[in-house]
């Protein structure tokens, strides 16, 4: 019996972490229910019932469906619930904060069958106080109906204690696995052989870094794809920093350890220490979450393709950075991205690295790029590796194929063709391989270093078989189909050609080197028997049936827009070239088609199907479209203050069976637009409801949200005359604390002082930001506003002349005298109630003309003033 990986062999084997292209990583469970399904090629994250702060481990079957998960404690199925004995796996210690916590891997030989190895801080026994213990434990899938069970024998089997965190499996090169820890005593890394034998209880010792320390010691450890290397991180005690190894899968032993620093290889005081580790898939790259001496966490990558250690030191770039305490594990994953959890304080977020392979910040670091939904968090963690082996067959095959004639190639293929790393003679690889000419050709191939497979074929042509083509030109009930044989290229034998029906009557019979047809021929089976000289016989069957044309499908016949209405096509056999039209210029050459109507209306489909005679038929189906309800509220705000308006403008799709209107102040008669106006201050919820046949209801919302107005008053307009103490206004009502005062002069202060006439406001602007404006207009008093023109003609328009002061407050004495041109007194007076001069003079009209004047007044602020000046008259 041999064994196979899902992985490739060699150097195309990959390391256990990183089984691209294979499925039993599709579905990662980590942190706190947290999920990623990669099954459809992108992480899409899933609820799960795992709690674990760091290490985990879970795993899929080859078709990538889930089959179970486990933080090293508890182990649950794909239904999230806790296996039957799957808790407490590793006694009464509980769930351990532990950096690789569990590792799963299948039994070798068995297709049910998985160990469980998980690490643990201590165990319940008397000892050290810190004791860091490795279980494992048998799950078989077999059991509990599919669901899997934990086998109580031999459950929680003690391995090894006195290790500290790390804990990896990478593939052997013998069908077996090598599961890897640290031991905390001087004795370095203990590889134990997995195999069909089973756990080796003997590990390889690998004595690298040798230091005998019973102090707990935290990390993790990762292989690269290609086997070849380890990255080992370790955070505390005397093995402090981070080491880089190559490895030997032959041998499970590490060697050659490397201490990256920041600087050089010699240095010992440029330790850097970190948590998350990754290999980028081609192998070139590593990755890792570093601390650095500002106490921020960095995202480093190095070049392992640079010839020297001091130069891959030297490579490294950063490729993000972040605040302390936000770094996590790193994962590759199916797709070929680096994705890394970031525990604190954002544990909801998930960061990628996008091109691993590809060199410093074009790698496309991307942060925060998956957000997980409510109810997950991630924790440090991400799964560790799991392996899979599968049982092969292990028969030798030689293959002998001789005599072939009437053919120009054939293809050869491996005897199984579920291995891997073909090599044919020709340096060609692949299972399979297309021969023209005859000879002896030889494919090797290997099952996991377990053996290899050497296979002979041994190939000879003659001349390759002539070719049979039909003709069809018979619908139902005709006999018009022709069925020609043509003899293969280059061919110039002389065949002899028999045909004959399913009766076995002789319809022909010809003797041809150019080959023959049969004509006038309707359904039947037929044979033609070739022969040659050269010793070439083979018999040629052909079947042709009558075409059934009868186009027919059925589909819904109402259905809303956008819905999609799925054709079921009906049509009798025969019938391979189907033209769909839906009636609404779109088309299709499927046989059952799916097809959305994107418009409203009643359309008429068509199908139309043939045969390649052709033999046509066509079908009618009508689909009534109703169109795709829509509502939309649309306020022309959503925010206002008291007593400003909101406009509803409801927009929907006609034939509404009904309207409804739901809201705190009542139901409105108008529908289509609706004013409002709020009185009150508050948040006021407006719900409309349209009912739509046949498609759904449909419902828009939206809340108003109604601020209160600032109080505001300046009070009674007033006078001022010039010299007077300066008025002061303020707002006469009570503000609140936060109004934003803005006065007509610009002054954003509570009060302010004037001493000109003039209209003055104040804005008031509450913290909600509403807005109230009262005004005061301050006349101007203690002046004498004489007009140049007046016309006393009796229309009751400035028919007197007249200081229009005096209609103003302020003056205490008056006297006023007007003289013609030759400086006689036409009018005189000091009545401050006084009409003024009626353009007369001793009862009579004057003439139009130029008229001087002399004021003379005093005022209430103590001031006198003298006006002299002209008036014209005019009728």
């Amino acid at each position: 019996m041999l064994l196979r990986g899902t992985c490739l062999y060699c150097l195309l084997m990959t390391a256990c972490h990183a089984l691209y292209g294979q499925k039993e990583e599709n579905m990662w469970a980590f942190g706190y229910n947290a999920g990623l399904d990669f099954s459809s090629g992108s992480p899409v994250p899933f609820f799960t019932g795992i709690e674990q702060l760091e290490g985990c481990a879970s795993i899929c079957d080859a078709t990538g469906q889930l089959l179970f998960y486990t933080n090293g404690a508890h182990v649950w199925d794909r239904r999230h619930q806790v296996m039957p004995n799957g808790s407490l796996l590793q006694g009464s210690q509980g769930v351990s904060s532990v950096g690789q916590a569990a590792v799963i891997a299948r039994v070798p030989g068995s297709n049910s069958r998985y160990y469980l190895f998980s690490v643990t801080h201590s165990i319940d026994s008397p000892g050290p106080a810190i004791k860091a213990t490795l279980f494992h434990s048998i799950i078989d899938m077999s059991l509990n109906g599919g669901w899997g069970d934990v086998l109580t024998m031999p459950q929680k089997t003690l391995l090894r204690d006195h290790i500290n965190e790390e804990m990896t499996i990478v593939y052997g090169n013998q069908c077996n696995y090598w599961l890897i820890v640290r031991s905390l005593k001087a004795e370095g890394y203990q590889s134990y052989e997995i195999s069909a034998a089973g756990i080796n209880p003997v590990p390889v010792v690998s004595p690298v870094d040798t230091t005998s320390s019973l102090t707990a010691m935290t990390g993790m450890i990762k292989a690269s794809p290609d086997r070849t290397k380890i990255v080992s991180l370790c955070r505390n005690g005397p093995m402090k920093g981070i080491r880089l190894y190559s490895f030997d899968p032959g041998t499970g032993r590490l060697s050659d350890p490397k201490r990256i620093t920041r600087s050089t290889p010699a240095a010992t005081d440029t330790t850097v220490y970190g948590y998350g580790a990754c290999f980028s898939p081609d192998n070139s790259k590593l990755y890792l979450d570093i601390l650095n001496d500002l106490l921020q966490n960095e995202i480093v990558q190095y070049d392992l393709g640079r010839p020297t250690f001091t130069e891959i030191l030297a490579s490294q770039t950063r490729v993000a950075y972040r605040p302390r305490n936000m770094s996590g594990d790193m994962k590759a994953g199916p797709d070929g991205k680096i994705y890394q959890t970031s525990a604190y304080p954002a544990d909801t977020v998930i960061h990628v690295i996008h091109s691993p392979d590809l060199p410093g910040t074009a790698c496309g670091y991307e942060e925060n790029a998956i957000r997980l939904p409510a109810g997950m968090r991630s924790g440090y963690g991400l799964p560790n590796a799991v392996c899979v082996v599968e049982v092969l067959d292990d028969t030798l095959t030689i293959y002998r194929d001789t005599g072939l004639c009437f053919r120009d190639s054939i293809v050869l293929q491996a005897n199984d063709i579920s291995g891997m790393d073909y090599m044919w003679d020709d340096g060609t690889t692949g299972p399979y391989r297309t021969v023209t000419t005859s000879g002896i050709y030889t494919i090797i191939y290997p099952y996991w270093g377990c053996t290899y497979r050497v296979e002979h074929i041994y190939v000879r042509f003659s001349a390759g078989l002539p070719a049979l083509s039909v003709q069809q030109q018979s619908c139902r009930g005709e006999a018009k189909d022709i069925v020609r044989i043509t003899p293969f290229p280059g061919d110039t034998t002389i065949y002899t050609y028999r045909w004959h029906d399913n009766a076995g009557n002789l319809l022909r019979n010809v003797t041809s080197r150019t080959g023959d047809e049969l004509g006038d021929i309707g359904a039947g089976s037929y044979q033609v028997h070739l022969h040659s000289t050269e010793g070439c016989d083979t018999m040629l069957f052909f079947t042709l049936t009558e075409p059934d044309y009868n186009a027919s499908f059925i589909g819904d016949t109402v259905i809303c827009q956008y819905a999609p209405v799925s054709f079921t096509n009906t049509s009798t056999n025969d019938l391979s070239d189907f033209r769909w039209d839906f009636g609404d210029g779109n088309t299709s050459a499927q046989f059952s088609p799916e097809h959305t109507y994107d418009q409203p209306g009643v359309y008429r489909v068509r199908l139309t199907a043939s045969n390649p005679i052709p033999c046509n038929d066509t079908f009618y189906h009508t689909v009534t479209v109703d169109s795709l309800p829509y509502l939309y509220l649309n306020p022309d705000r959503d925010r206002l203050c008291v007593g400003e308006t909101v406009m509803f403008r409801p927009v929907y799709r006609p034939g509404t069976d009904s309207l409804v209107w739901e809201w705190r102040e009542g139901q409105p008669d108008q529908v289509m637009p609706f004013v409002y106006s709020f009185v009150s201050p508050g948040t006021y919820p407006v719900t409309v409801t349209a009912t739509y046949s046949p498609c759904r209801d449909t419902s828009a919302s939206d809340t108003m949200y109604v601020a209160p107005l600032p109080l505001v008053e300046l009070g009674s307009d007033t006078f001022y005359c010039p010299g007077e103490v300066p008025l002061r206004l303020v707002n006469l009502k009570v503000g609140k604390e936060g109004d934003q005062y803005h006065w007509s002069n610009g002054a954003h202060t509570a009060a302010i002082t004037v001493k000109d006439p003039g209209t003055y406001w104040l804005q008031v602007i509450s913290d909600n930001e509403c807005a109230a404006t009262d005004s005061v207009t301050i006349h101007r008093s203690c002046f004498i506003d004489l007009p140049n023109v007046f016309t006393p003609n009796g229309d009751g328009t400035n028919d007197y002349f007249f200081p229009r002061g005096l209609l103003t407050h302020g003056m205490t004495s008056f006297h006023m005298q007007v003289f013609n041109r030759w400086g006689q007194l036409v009018y005189e007076s000091r009545n401050l109630a006084d009409k003024g001069w009626d353009g007369r003079f001793n009862g009579d009209p004057v003439q139009e003309g130029v008229y001087v004047y002399q004021v003379s007044a005093g005022f209430r602020n103590g001031t006198a003033e003298r006006y002299r000046g002209n008036v014209t008259l005019l009728r």
